[in-house]
């Protein structure tokens, strides 16, 4: 999830005003009185109970976009973007060098934060919930408590995985434990 400070507040409330507006819900979101963080939370949690219930088609657009930048972080990025983008930068870079070759800057070398196999950056929701289910032996109260975040989108987040990624689920008692799927073996 986006970080809570980089969130616009204007556009938050036009997302919500227009959800409400919308006939889906059956309590609206609070907009006067509450703080950022608790609507961003009320608004998740509405959107994602729509898309539950199969609605999720009409949810309108200003608030599907707002949610999809909200769990951005959550995506799966594509290769070839970023393939295509090393070439263009490659084309650029051949020049400069065979003007210059002696005097080549130092190229500073990016610092990636750690990222999980599934694509969820340390210190997000999205790396937090992965982890303990990966780790396993957690009930959905306790991954939603370590995430800071609520259930719904704690089992929201686990069937998105389970779709995406082809996690099995295995239940004892009420807590959790993921076998992950086996890699294929390249002939």
């Amino acid at each position: 999830m986006k970080e809570i400070n980089s969130v616009n507040v204007e556009v938050l409330k036009q997302a919500v005003s227009a959800l409400n507006e919308s006939g889906l819900l059956t309590k609206k979101v609070k907009l006067v009185g509450v703080e950022k963080e608790k609507m961003i939370n009320a608004f998740a949690f509405a959107v994602e109970s729509i898309v539950e219930k199969g609605d999720g088609g009409k949810v309108p657009e200003i608030a599907s976009a707002f949610y999809n930048d909200l769990f951005a972080d959550e995506a799966q990025v594509k290769p070839k973007a970023k393939e295509k983008k090393k070439v263009a930068g490659k084309k650029k870079e051949t020049k400069k060098a065979e003007k210059k070759p002696d005097k080549a800057p130092a190229k500073k070398e990016k610092v990636l934060p750690n990222v999980n196999a599934y694509g969820a950056k340390e210190g997000n929701q999205t790396f937090v919930i992965d982890e303990m289910l990966i780790q396993g032996g957690f009930t959905m109260e306790e991954i939603a408590t370590a995430a800071a975040t609520n259930v719904k989108r704690v089992r929201t987040h686990l069937q998105a995985r389970k779709n995406l990624f082809l996690w099995e689920v295995k239940k004892d008692g009420k807590k959790y434990y993921i076998k992950l799927p086996a890699k294929k073996a390249k002939k």
